[in-house]
């Protein structure tokens, strides 16, 4: 019963020494006694070295291998579907063909990977195989995308399955991807619900990085959202809120302030606007809401002119000789508007210079009565931190609330350049409305972070629908979430999960303003609405 313990390759050499503990311990003697035991030192080493030589030559592969990792996407139902039948492809390969096939997945923390390893004494079968079992899953299945792997990864994978022989009668599983919905660091949003349990979710540097977009109706946590970002974020971003409304400035009271009639935003008096002039006349025409001949007269009194401030633009404007009738009614239209303009910028004994403070800055942007002069303002002090932008610049996160405001039918020129260019200038947008639909689908797809609340309107929900892939299930639910829930997807979490956003209380936590890994939990229980139960 002992033996039966022992590795089969070193029982004889245990039992030929108890024979001879035996014939030691009772003195038995025949005559090749001594011959044995002067021999027995060199008849236990031989078999010891022929092992050892073994276990060193397993450790090298023999023949030559390859390998890939396969991502399999879409619901459950689809994955595990998909898992079956390349399954089945695997075993009908690995029969047909002098190949050997090997496939292993690893779970940890809630994710998951599944490669696929092919094998064979011929180098050229290896690649071949490879390629037609690329084919074959490409072309099969659309909801499969294959990913070569690190050198490291592969050559681990290539001994572990080198060195078993498939002996058995078991059957091959595929594990579905599961890139996780817990993060082991980032910026804590909340939690989620795997079955009975709520897992912690984050959004890494990276999700931040690629821009994101908050949607939401009136009244279903939207700002709540975007304010916890900025506070959790601000760790690790110098923050910028764009506040239309005025909301974030009663929010978030440890904010720095920014008041418009406090800080002279004169784009002719700001060297980097008259480097820029494209920039200056696209910020004040979408601002302004001005018609294109409107935009074509501005363009050439800025081109000939070269005013030196907003109140010598007004000036030459009214010099500008017409050349036609119509001529006046443009030069009117254009006066009429940018004489509101004026007005924001009226005073003289105020900043030149914008000093953005260390963590959260608030633009307070409801001090504007005029709405196209709030907008141009803006657009304005947005084009203005664009252009004063260095590459060294400590990263900025510049949350845009209310955003269908900024864009006009044409787009949104200047937010659709700042978040094309965000990663040489460090520069990482927040959108935040409740109508995506009037935001511009390039604008949209640039945002590859999307957390999505309550939406009432079929109109939105189609625009989400069609920009995150969502499965018609999914898509119906979105007019359900409670305040706080919503629908988050990123880079990190490609597939979208329902999350309960954990919302900041500035007093209780202006101890501790980092939130990297998980905050302090001083409220444990959140609770689950009735959809979030009935689909857990």
């Amino acid at each position: 019963m002992i033996l039966d313990r022992v590795p089969r390759y070193f029982r004889p050499l245990i039992g030929l020494a108890a024979i001879l503990i035996v014939i030691w311990e009772f003195k038995i003697e025949f005559y090749y006694y001594n011959y044995i035991m002067y021999f027995l030192p060199i008849l236990i080493a031989i078999p010891l070295i022929i092992r050892f030589n073994k276990i060193k030559n397993i450790k090298k592969v023999r023949g030559s291998y390859d390998a890939i990792e396969l991502e399999i996407n879409g619901s459950k139902e689809e994955k595990e579907e998909t898992g079956k039948v390349i399954s089945s492809i695997i075993k009908d390969r690995s029969k047909s063909n002098a190949v050997k096939y090997g496939s292993i997945s690893i779970s940890s923390g809630g994710y998951t990977r599944t490669f696929v390893a092919i094998g064979s004494k011929n180098k050229n079968d290896v690649e071949i195989e490879r390629e037609v079992f690329k084919t074959l899953i490409s072309t099969s299945f659309k909801n499969v995308r294959i990913k070569e792997i690190k050198d490291e990864e592969k050559g681990g994978l290539i001994k572990a399955i080198d060195n078993i022989s498939p002996i058995g009668k078991g059957e091959i599983l595929i594990a579905p991807t599961d890139k996780g919905i817990s993060l082991s660091e980032g910026i804590y949003i909340g939690k989620t619900f795997d079955n009975a349990y709520n897992k912690d979710v984050y959004l890494n540097e990276n999700d931040i990085e690629s821009h994101i977009a908050i949607f939401g109706s009136t009244g279903t946590g939207k700002s709540t959202t975007a304010a916890t970002l900025a506070y959790r974020a601000s760790s690790i971003f110098d923050v910028l809120i764009m506040d239309w409304t005025g909301e974030f400035s009663d929010m978030m009271e440890s904010a720095n302030i920014i008041y418009p009639m406090e800080f002279n935003i004169d784009p002719f008096k700001i060297d980097e606007f008259n480097e820029r002039r494209d920039i200056l006349i696209d910020s004040l025409s979408s601002g302004l809401g001005l018609t294109e001949p409107q935009q074509y007269l501005l363009m050439k009194v800025i081109q000939d002119e070269n005013p030196l401030s907003i109140g010598d633009l007004i000036e030459k404007i009214e010099r500008y000789s017409e050349e036609a009738r119509w001529d006046r009614d443009v030069k009117r239209g254009l006066l009429r508007k940018i004489e509101i303009l004026k007005n924001v910028v009226r005073k003289s004994n105020i900043k030149q210079n914008l000093s953005l403070n260390k963590g959260i800055n608030i633009l307070k942007l409801d001090e504007i009565d005029s709405l196209n002069a709030r907008k141009s303002y803006a657009l304005l002090f947005l084009a203005m931190i664009y252009l004063k932008r260095k590459r060294n610049d400590k990263k900025l996160l510049i949350i845009i609330d209310e955003a269908q405001n900024y864009f006009d039918s044409e787009g949104g020129s200047l937010i659709e350049q700042m978040m094309a260019q965000s990663r040489k200038y460090g520069l990482s947008i927040v959108i935040s409305t409740q109508s995506p639909s009037l935001i511009p689908n390039s604008v949209l797809l640039n945002a590859n972070t999307k957390i999505i609340h309550a939406l009432r309107s079929a109109k939105d929900k189609e625009v989400i629908y069609m920009t995150m892939s969502l499965n018609h299930e999914l898509n119906s639910q979105l007019d359900k979430f409670e305040i706080g829930e919503a629908l988050l997807q990123s880079s990190s979490i490609p597939n979208p999960i329902i999350i309960k956003v954990d919302p900041i209380n500035e007093r209780r936590n202006k101890i501790n303003k980092t939130f990297i890994n998980k905050p302090i939990n001083f409220d444990s229980k959140i609770e689950r609405s009735n959809f979030i139960k009935d689909n857990a």
